[in-house]
């Protein structure tokens, strides 16, 4: 694998874009899904946490109002203090009458005689009431329980108050109807969720299963009650989550009555509180999914589209080294990679011109080279031949005028072919200067290719320098956001208090409390918002981070392109090479022609000399005798010459049989 990964640049280019993309995508879902889940979940708790608290504060201001009333009846009536039955139940009568709450007003004396308004008379001294409201002197609220009298629900409020010698004086008892309370709280409501009231000690007092009231909740929560209780029953506020007996699992948030001690629970099924926390992370896990699958198809594509053109040229200049010149690229529009196909295609049709001609002219050298030969041997035989009838010369005149003739026509066919050999020569050392030109221009283009990519190389530098500045001023804007988060903070912190204060003001503090859940609610706003922004800000940072990695990443690529493009320079330089040395060969052919024209030059002025020497007298047979030896030298170098050129043409036309440009 990795072996296929390190010679595959198809592997690097998959890779490289799936790290581009797939990694900071999965960053920046993974951290969205946390913060976003995290931020459901504590937004959940906090409303739920929020609905406890208005609801145990409503309770806590309904019984505070009616403490209050009462204690306003004791400063208002100087009879309570002198502790008079006779003057003190006809008031109770009254009070009785006035409030509807109220199922009776009861007169407690210091003793605990409780007189009630029907004149009966009743000890209390022994009720756990009594005695707490004796010894503190504080006001004392019983739990919801049956009355004696009536046996109906009620709600025991002991209000203490004392002689002007500040001793214990009496009581002045409430019988408050919890209707109003039982209406108060089966009236929240949170989705299928509901609430319910416990005592301080844990017994149910208003629920809306009432085969619950009365009892401890710890016997009804099963495997919950211990981690219940430690919770709800010794913390004042907070949230817990549990499972009762049955299997249910709630999420849940309680909060304490101020005046009495008793908690006020919110509770709702998980599945419900929690429905939007889960659907947001079954839709990122989808779009994680979908995204991959998606990238991953892009990433073949990509990578087939910018491979199959490099793998192409590999395979062609691999047969171009082999000798094979036959297959050209496919060019297809004018990028780089286009432009560097079309010149490696002329280059290549280029050299098959040369090849071409090259192959012509050593055929055309061969012949003439073998012609060249015959034609010398015959004329060594005839000189050869000649010498030996100089002694015949003298008698035969006319015979040796006619063989000097032969000899001269001999000389002439020669001539030409000499001359055919030259002109070969000069065309295929003109044809092998401009295939050098060519290849020279091809390197050239190869030199300006790597120029442009290196060029290329540094705007993608400056890109990088650009992406890091971009990271430094997200820097910037997240402390910003933290600020205005802290300043959200601050403000839902005050919006609480104010409409804490608000429901102890009672109705004098409505108003006040609609403009305190305003400011709330705008608070809320901002921080959601703030944190919104400070998740978009951080994903923008991370990204900054990927394209400043996938940056650093392309330059290392483009260093790789420029090495190749310079590995295609060095076969250009091989190439350059090769031709020039066959230049080089047309060169000494091109010499060994002149200096065999040379030879024959010789050779005619001889058969002419000796020509001359046939129309003169028998006494220059001496002449004409080293004449013909001088001729006889002449043509064993001719032999010799034209034995080397063919030898050269041969080896040139191996040389060429080794490409194959059909």
């Amino acid at each position: 694998m990795n072996k296929w990964f390190g010679k595959s640049i198809r592997a690097k280019i998959i890779a490289l874009l799936l790290s581009v993309t797939m990694i900071p995508l999965l960053i920046a879902c993974s951290l969205l899904m946390a913060i976003s889940t995290g931020a459901m979940e504590t937004s959940t708790k906090v409303n739920q946490t929020a609905l406890a608290q208005l609801s145990a504060a409503s309770i806590d201001t309904w019984l505070k109002g009616k403490i209050t009333s009462a204690q306003r009846v004791i400063d208002a009536h100087p009879e309570f203090k002198q502790g008079n039955p006779a003057q003190i139940v006809p008031i109770l009568k009254v009070l009785t009458e006035a409030d509807p709450d109220v199922q009776a007003f009861n007169f407690v004396t210091s003793t605990g005689a409780s007189h009630r308004i029907d004149g009966s008379v009743v000890d209390v001294s022994k009720f756990d009431n009594f005695k707490a409201a004796q010894s503190t002197m504080k006001t004392a609220v019983s739990d919801i329980r049956k009355s004696a009298a009536t046996g109906e629900n009620v709600i025991i409020i002991d209000v203490p108050f004392k002689k002007d010698n500040g001793e214990f004086a009496g009581l002045l008892q409430m019988l408050l109807s919890p209707a109003d309370l039982i209406s108060m709280v089966s009236s929240i409501k949170e989705g299928s969720g509901y609430g319910y009231l416990l005592s301080s000690t844990g017994t149910y007092l208003i629920h809306k299963e009432v085969e619950r009231v009365g009892k401890p909740a710890g016997e009804l929560l099963g495997d919950a009650a211990a981690a219940f209780e430690n919770s709800v029953l010794k913390n004042t506020n907070g949230t817990l989550d549990y499972t009762e007996a049955d299997g249910a699992s709630y999420a849940a948030a309680y909060d304490a009555v101020a005046s009495t001690g008793w908690k006020m629970v919110i509770i709702a099924p998980e599945k419900e509180v929690y429905a939007e926390v889960n659907r947001t992370r079954i839709t990122t896990i989808a779009i994680i999914v979908i995204s991959l699958i998606v990238v991953t198809g892009i990433a073949l594509v990509v990578a087939r589209i910018i491979s199959t053109p490099l793998l192409r040229i590999s395979s062609l200049m691999k047969e171009v080294a082999q000798g094979r010149l036959v297959d050209r690229l496919e060019v297809r529009g004018e990028d780089e990679i286009q432009t560097l196909k079309a010149h490696i295609n002329h280059m290549l049709d280029s050299f098959c011109e040369l090849i071409g001609k090259i192959s012509e002219s050593s055929e055309i050298v061969a012949a003439s080279s073998e012609e060249l030969t015959a034609t010398s041997l015959q004329t060594a035989a005839a000189t050869e031949q000649g010498n030996r009838s100089v002694s015949f010369i003298a008698t035969s005149s006319e015979a040796q005028y006619e063989s000097a003739s032969q000899t001269s026509m001999t000389m002439t066919e020669m001539a030409v072919g000499i001359t055919r050999i030259a002109e070969s020569a000069s065309g295929v050392s003109e044809a092998t200067n401009e295939v050098v030109s060519d290849v020279t221009s091809g390197h050239a283009e190869v030199q300006a290719a790597i120029r442009q990519m290196t060029a290329v190389g540094g705007t993608v530098r400056q890109t990088a320098n650009a992406v890091q500045s971009l990271e430094q001023q997200s820097h910037t804007i997240g402390e910003i956001i933290d600020v205005i988060r802290g300043i959200a903070q601050q403000t839902n912190l005050l919006a609480l208090n104010a409409s804490i204060e608000a429901a102890r003001a009672g109705e004098h503090g409505k108003g006040f409390a609609v403009v305190a859940t305003e400011v709330k609610k705008l608070a809320e706003q901002t921080r959601t918002e703030a944190e919104r922004i400070t998740v978009i800000v951080s994903s923008i940072l991370d990204n900054t981070r990927t394209v400043a990695s996938s940056v650093n990443e392309g330059v290392e690529m483009m260093n790789e392109g420029v090495g190749q493009v310079s590995k295609v320079g060095e076969i250009f330089e091989h190439v350059l090479a090769s031709v020039r040395s066959v230049s080089d060969q047309i060169q000494e052919v091109s010499a060994a022609s002149e200096e065999l024209s040379a030879g024959t030059e010789e050779v005619a002025a001889s058969m002419s000399e000796m020509l001359h020497v046939t129309k003169e007298a028998a006494e220059q047979l001496a002449q004409v005798s080293r004449a013909a030896s001088e001729q006889k030298q002449s043509m064993d170098e001719v032999s010799n010459s034209s034995q080397s050129l063919s030898e050269m043409a041969m080896e040139l036309r191996e040389m060429v049989s080794r490409f194959s440009t059909k």
